[in-house]
Parts: C-alpha cells; structure tokens; sequence
C-alpha cells in the first residue's frame, strides 16, 4: 500500500499528461476538419475523411488506399473525398506548400485570383486557394479543374457541409476519438427518402466511422438526419433465436432480424445497401410486399463447397408468419414447380420436398414447410437438433449477422481475393455495428477496408 501511495502522484501526472496530448492531437485533427467541411458544399453526396497521420502510426502506408487517389500529394495530417450529385469526385485537404508540389511532380499554371492550378504529368490537378489555404484535387486538365473548384467553392460559400450540425458534430467525435476513416454518405445514393429534400437539415444520411481494434475492423454506422437527430428504422423487434437449432454449424453466413408489418423496408434498404451491392437491394425491394407479413424472427443461413469453392453446400431460411400465409407459399410453390416440370411430393401435412433438375450450382433437393410456426426453405430436413456458436452474436439485436470465410473460399475466376472473412453485425434502433477481420490477408483490416469503401 505504502509503495502505490508513493507513486500515486507520478501516475496520476503521467495519466494527465497523456490525456492531454490526445485531447490536444483531437483538437487539431478536428480544426483541420471543419477547414475541410467549410470548403465542402452541403449538397455533396458523400464525404469520406481520412486522418494520414493516424494511418502511419498504425503502420499502414497511405498510398496504398484507393481511397486517398484523389488526395495526392497529401501525406499528413487531415483530407477528404467528396462526391459531388452529378459523380464528380474531388479531394479536399489544407494546401500543401508550392515547393512540395513541384518536388512531387506538379507544375504550376497562371493563377485566376486566389486560385492556383498545379498539374502534374498523369493529368492529376491540385487547385490551391491561397486565402482560404485549402487544395482541391481532381483527375482533370488545369482549366476543367479550375472551374471545377470555382463552382465547389462557391457553392460552399454559400451552403457548407459544416452547416448540418449533425454531420459536423459526428465527424468532430469521431475526429476526436481517434478513427481514421470516418464520413457520411447521403441515403440517396441507395434508396429513396420521404424526408424534405429542400431542407438539408432533414436530408438522411449514414455516418460511419472505422477504426481498428487489434487484428479487427470496427465500422459504425448511424442513420441521421443532417441535423444530428437519429432515424430510428420503424417495425423492428429483438430477434429470438429459437431458430438457431435449425442451423448447422458449418454454415458460413447467418443472418437474422426481428420484424414486424411496420417494418420500415426503405430506411432498412438503406443500411443494407452499405454492405450490400444494388442488386441485393433490388430483390429486397420486390420482395417488400410478402417480407410485410412476417411478424417475427426471419434468418437466412447458407454455406459454401471446401472443396469447391464458390459452390452452395446448404441454404436454410426460416421466416415466422400466419400459417395460411405459409400454406398459400407452399401451393404457389408447388404450382410453378409443376409449370417448370420439377418434382413436387407432399411430405406430411407440413413439409414437401422439391426436386430440381442438375443444374451447375443449384442443389437438387429443396425443402418447404412449416416449423415451429416459421416458414422453412432448406436444402436440408430441419430436425432442430443443430449445435453451433452463433448465438453470442444473435442475441439481444434487433438484426445481426456472422459472415466466416477461410482463406480461399472465394473461386479465383470470380474474384482476386486470397484471403477469408470475419465479421460480425449488429442493428439496434438506428445504429449498426461490425467488426472484422480478413484472415490470411498481408494487409490490416482497416487498409482492406479502406479499398472497399
């Protein structure tokens, strides 16, 4: 006891010391960051920030990421991405200093005012706007990039991003806590919004910040307004996961939410959308009208061939709802398996079995019924005796998900990944959450991440 008291006060001051430098670091990242926001105009469609500096002390090399191609020649310190309504993608950072443009290549053309167009000899441009001391970057010719940057920050001028309150108060925590990759993506880049869109403070959009926590990603994500008031997506309840027993262990994705008929399907869409590609959505939207009756618990599980990868080992899909909706399915099932010359044989009252012609990845044997008062699709005859670890993950969300890849589980001609997935999803209310990680892969986390966002 007497040891630790000695020691307490140098403690106490190095604890203080430290904090205070990482307050004074978040500071500055963050009055960088509102230089950036104010040069943004509030109508662009996507921002994604990247913190360089916090990138090299994590031992990743900035010109690596796909994401930092528009903001070359910025090394350190804070700069931005932003995509503009019409596509048009532009790099925003401090202006680095004339000597350090022409040592990376770049060569100067006649100033209009306070703008300077830098070019280097890949057709990159760096428009330097001396007074606001802020570059805008684009893969254009002097002139094209020149007029591009006038009407960016005009626009700004008028209407800055760091007007949204909420977008500004976001990126200023995630500043401060320490993520390196953080933005906002508008909501209209993936499905329609009832939200007012001639008042950008009602305009919806997803935040996410991504940091790394050890060999994992984490990326959260929330559904706001520009304002900063959270939008709760309608019609969810917590997810039961009885369903489980139905699920074998060895299934590779495993995805679960808790609806209700209230389900809000376009705000749902949306999150979705960010881990998912449009045509993902596409069938999620078609199906909207039928996904209305489910009032409960509905998961989707599959695996992948070892042995051949990129082929289905198994398919289960489990969905509660009225049983004379499941009886309805069942029929029309049945029906256009008879058009398309399948076999269809009842087995019980409650389950039939679909034999399908070979086809090249599609299993022969289908399985639909009725379980436990759930809608069942299954490659497989669900006995509910399964025993797997999915639960710790399921449990107490709104929706989660398990993705688990082992390295080369994707085949080589459909995709250049060498390396497996581990991820893990949460929804509750307006926020998601994942962590992943990418075994087998000489990159970290979030540098992969980095490249897919």
């Amino acid at each position: 006891m007497k040891r630790f008291a000695t020691s307490s006060p140098l403690l106490f001051l190095t604890m203080l010391l430290a904090l205070t430098g990482a307050a004074m670091l978040g500071s500055c990242s963050s009055r960088q960051g509102d230089k950036i926001l104010n040069a943004i105009p509030a109508d662009a469609v996507s921002v994604s920030v990247v913190d360089l500096d916090r990138l090299a002390d994590l031992g990743e090399t900035p010109s690596r990421l796909m994401l930092t191609r528009h903001l070359i020649p910025v090394t350190t310190g804070v700069a931005a991405n932003a995509v503009m309504p019409d596509g048009t993608t532009i790099g925003v950072a401090p202006a680095p200093a004339p000597d350090s443009l022409s040592a990376a290549g770049f060569k100067a053309a006649e100033a209009e005012g306070d703008l300077t167009p830098w070019t280097d000899a890949d057709g990159l441009t760096v428009v330097v706007d001396s007074r606001k001391g802020i570059a805008y970057t684009t893969a254009m010719s002097g002139p094209r990039a020149l007029q591009l940057a006038t009407e960016i920050g005009e626009a700004a001028a008028k209407l800055p991003l760091s007007s949204l309150k909420g977008i500004a108060d976001r990126f200023d925590v995630d500043a401060n806590s320490g993520a390196p990759l953080y933005g906002a993506v508008s909501r209209t880049l993936f499905a329609p919004s009832s939200a007012s869109s001639s008042d950008p403070q009602a305009a919806q959009w997803l935040a996410y910040a991504i940091s790394e926590e050890g060999e994992y990603a984490s990326v959260d994500v929330m559904l706001m307004e520009g304002s900063g008031k959270p939008v709760e997506i309608k019609g969810l309840q917590t997810v039961a996961p009885d369903f489980l027993r139905y699920v074998p262990a060895d299934m590779n994705v495993v995805v679960a939410a808790g609806l209700t008929p209230e389900i809000d399907w376009d705000a749902a869409g949306a999150l979705v959308a960010m881990v998912a590609d449009k045509e993902l959505y596409t069938y999620i939207a078609a199906a909207e009208p039928y996904l209305k009756s489910i009032d409960g618990t509905v998961a989707i599980a599959f695996g992948v061939d070892k042995d051949a990868p990129g082929t289905p080992s198994g398919f289960f899909a489990m969905a509660r709802m009225e049983r004379s909706k499941i009886q309805d399915f069942v029929k029309q099932a049945g029906m256009l398996a008879a058009m398309a010359g399948a076999d269809f044989q009842p087995l019980g009252d409650n389950m039939a079995r679909l034999s399908l012609p070979a086809i090249a990845g599609v299993p022969s044997e289908m399985y639909m019924g009725e379980v436990d008062g759930c809608l069942v699709i299954s490659t497989f005859l669900p006995d509910g005796k399964a025993s797997n670890s999915f639960a710790p993950a399921m449990e107490g969300h709104d929706a989660a998900a398990v993705v688990r890849f082992a390295p080369g589980a994707f085949p080589a001609t459909r995709s250049q990944v060498d390396f497996g997935v581990d991820l893990n999803v949460s929804l509750d209310g307006s926020q998601a959450r994942a962590r992943i990680a990418f075994p087998g892969s000489d990159r970290k986390p979030l540098a992969v991440l980095a490249d897919i966002f």
